[in-house]
């Protein structure tokens, strides 16, 4: 089931779900007050022509990416080719690149996983990863990030916008799916 087959079937008011190629979304310029790309990054051939379309459609955007570029690479490929990942992150390359993509990050978070997501992943040993995945990113981060995935979240504009940032909440007037992608960019009205 892709992106586009989940929200479909959702039949939500007021919400129209359009296909697009990842790289030329059939909008106007800034049209949206905020573009949300969740997962979707490492799945991109060229991100920053991507990176480029968020830009040109949202005043500002919420991109999140797992970390996945730790010291163990050679079990870390396989497994993230398996789930269709061909860029790997850390929080510094994840922060250059959109900042070589002419975005201004306003913010980077990095967080764990969740606790359903880490049984969802492994039954038997999720709540063990979870806490082991947790302890150590709360008592030794960096460290933490050289080992395990983790995830990270920008809020980031365009290096010409205004530098202040105010998020609203807003129901998605048009969702986006890419034709292989299982994952999603949602992009809000402007006023």
């Amino acid at each position: 089931m892709t992106g586009i087959d989940a929200i479909s079937e959702r039949n939500l008011k007021g919400v129209e779900v359009l296909k697009f190629d990842g790289y030329t979304m059939p909008v106007a310029d800034k049209e949206f007050d905020l573009a949300v790309s969740i997962h979707v990054l490492e799945h991109v051939e060229h991100e920053r022509a991507f990176l480029k379309e968020i830009k040109r459609i949202a005043r500002r955007a919420i991109i999140e990416v797992p970390l996945e570029l730790t010291v163990n690479m050679k079990r870390k490929i396989p497994i993230c080719r398996a789930h269709g990942h061909i860029n790997l992150y850390t929080a510094t390359t994840f922060r250059n690149l959109l900042e070589t993509s002419d975005l201004v990050v306003t913010q980077l978070q990095l967080h764990d996983t969740t606790l359903a997501y880490e049984k969802h992943m492994s039954p038997r040993f999720g709540m063990l990863k979870h806490l082991v995945r947790h302890a150590s990113f709360t008592l030794l981060p960096a460290a933490a990030q050289m080992r395990f995935t983790y995830l990270a979240t920008a809020l980031a504009i365009a290096a010409s916008a205004e530098a202040s940032v105010t998020l609203v909440n807003r129901s998605a007037s048009k969702v986006f799916s890419g034709a292989s992608n299982p994952h999603f960019v949602a992009a809000f009205p402007t006023d």
